[in-house]
């Protein structure tokens, strides 16, 4: 898109132009035959000025009816005709699987849902006070908790890890609006990770989850009969683009062509040509392609753009590899000799894969240095952003603007 619409959609999170109180009250009527609030209201409080607005819905703070008053209650409005039902089932499904997962369930908080006031057209949930709500995550305010920058985007990366490779439930739309990190109500010193926004998931089978941590071993260790025979059975070719595209980092195979143009010699229609070309050779066969795969890039896509915008201060790629073997050993109905195999091979990656943090560790020192004489100090996902744009140049000649991988 051209340059000024894409810096417009970075900032749009939830400012959008607000639906009138007097649409609101209508659909009230509609829905629950009250009014929001008053003597007959369904709230004791309820605030006609939106605490935020997006193209699909728009939230009000309101103040449920107890005994002691205390109960905040966020409230959206649908504007087009979807299920709020379905995001309230999505929210509480969630829930259940943090409150399962060990290593998540102190540090992840789904905020609660009341489906006894929620409709198709109206959901009622729990308000959460906190950090970054509408617009990018504020890393200054994070330091102020144990782990700052760091223990925030862990939590975030294991988060959707989980989802990928052990859940099989996946949130689609994790920029920084759906996201609000806060004092843990129990350790207030400590980060807690609060996800909002359920209305978009995406379901994957236990065969795409294997694939798919499969996948990221290979890649991380540069195996290319692996991403080759995955590719294949999703109808993909292209080893070295397939790999670059999950990995959002440049990939070549020793064993795959260079076959690069020089697109700076081309007009506009013979580079054409050429990129149509290399996408019919990168998707084969469409009919083969998890339809999944788009969401779940999509979701990696925004939490290595939250990482960036924080100074990456953790190394997503060997994160989600090592929670990708991780749940290769650890997956259901292994006989324990599998199991046994499994395990030993995830410590080998383990080790394979250190080379990774040490590149990390050494751009984190330059970064350091940098910032320390006054420099702007370039991180390790800004130094994938500028590759893979050299990338996207030298293969498909195309120009993306600097920044553009931001939010």
């Amino acid at each position: 898109m051209p340059r000024p619409i894409q810096e417009k959609f970075s900032r749009l999170f939830d400012d959008a132009p607000q639906v009138p109180y007097s649409v609101i009250q209508g659909v009230f009527l509609s829905e629950f035959g009250r009014p929001p609030d008053g003597p007959d209201g369904i709230f004791e409080i309820f605030e006609e000025q939106a605490a935020a607005s997006a193209s699909i819905a728009q939230v009000h703070r309101a103040k449920l009816k107890t005994e002691d008053g205390s109960e905040r209650l966020c409230l959206r409005h649908l504007r087009r005709e979807l299920d709020f039902e379905a995001e309230a089932r999505n929210a509480m499904r969630t829930a259940e699987f943090v409150a399962s997962e060990k290593r998540l369930s102190h540090r992840v908080y789904i905020p609660r849902v009341y489906p006894e006031l929620s409709t198709k057209k109206v959901m009622v949930a729990e308000w959460i006070d906190g950090w970054g709500r509408g617009g990018p995550l504020p890393a200054d305010r994070f330091r102020t908790l144990k782990g700052g920058v760091k223990a925030v985007m862990e939590t975030m990366v294991e988060m959707f890890s989980a989802q990928i490779f052990d859940w099989g439930w996946v949130h689609c739309d994790p920029h920084p609006g759906n996201i609000i990190i806060r004092p843990h109500p129990e350790r207030p010193t400590h980060p807690q990770f609060v996800l909002l926004d359920h209305g978009l998931y995406v379901r994957v089978s236990e065969t795409f989850q294997r694939q798919y941590a499969t996948l990221w071993k290979g890649l991380l260790t540069v195996d290319f009969d692996v991403v080759k025979s995955v590719g294949e059975e999703w109808g993909i070719g292209m080893p070295d683009l397939f790999a670059s595209a999950t990995l959002m980092r440049p990939v070549k195979f020793a064993q795959q062509k260079n076959g690069l143009e020089n697109f700076d010699n081309m007009s506009d229609y013979e580079r054409g040509v050429v990129m149509k070309e290399r996408l019919k050779g990168f998707l084969t066969d469409t009919d083969k392609m998890p339809k999944a795969l788009i969401f779940i890039l999509r979701n990696m896509r925004i939490v290595q753009g939250n990482n960036q915008s924080l100074g990456s201060p953790v190394n997503r790629i060997r994160i989600t590899g090592s929670w990708a073997s991780q749940s290769l050993a650890a997956a259901p109905n292994l006989s324990w000799t599998r199991r046994f195999h499994e395990y030993i091979h995830h410590l080998i990656f383990l080790v394979v894969i250190f080379s990774i943090d040490v590149a990390f560790w050494t751009t984190r020192l330059k970064q350091w240095i940098k910032l320390k004489v006054g420099l702007r100090g370039e991180g390790f996902e800004d130094e994938l952003e500028r590759m893979m744009r050299d990338f996207a140049k030298s293969n498909f000649g195309v120009e993306i603007a600097e920044g553009v991988f931001e939010g």
